[in-house]
């Protein structure tokens, strides 16, 4: 199976590197995501979890760029699920931003990839 078949998320909410620490608690509360993109125009340059909100709580105005993970691991929509699922395994990652050609096109969860894992 490939990555693009078992993606759910196919037009991922994302934020900007200058955007607050706030807004970025906000887009995931009112969408009920865990990972936001954070794209610089089309080019991805971050991700921002649960977990970094978490980790940096203390000033809701600091800018998304503090706080980003980054460089960010990515996997192509033509990649096999079993590798993608492999790579977040081993790397105790939660979700890989789906690139297209390079251009953001989805983002593998763990939710995503569990069921499958379990049908096997």
């Amino acid at each position: 199976m490939k990555v693009g078949d078992a993606v759910t998320s196919r037009k991922p909410l994302t934020i900007g590197p200058e955007d607050s620490w706030d807004l970025a608690r906000q887009v995931m509360g009112w969408s009920g995501v865990r990972h936001l993109p954070v794209m610089r125009g089309q080019t991805l340059v971050g991700l921002v979890s649960e977990r970094d909100l978490l980790s940096h709580s203390g000033d809701p105005a600091r800018h998304v760029s503090e706080f980003m993970t980054t460089p960010v691991h990515t996997v192509n929509a033509d990649a096999e699920l079993s590798d993608a699922r492999f790579l977040m395994g081993s790397e105790k990652i939660g979700c890989l931003p789906v690139l297209s050609g390079g251009a953001l096109v989805g983002v593998l969860t763990t939710t995503d990839v569990l069921p499958i894992a379990e049908d096997r």
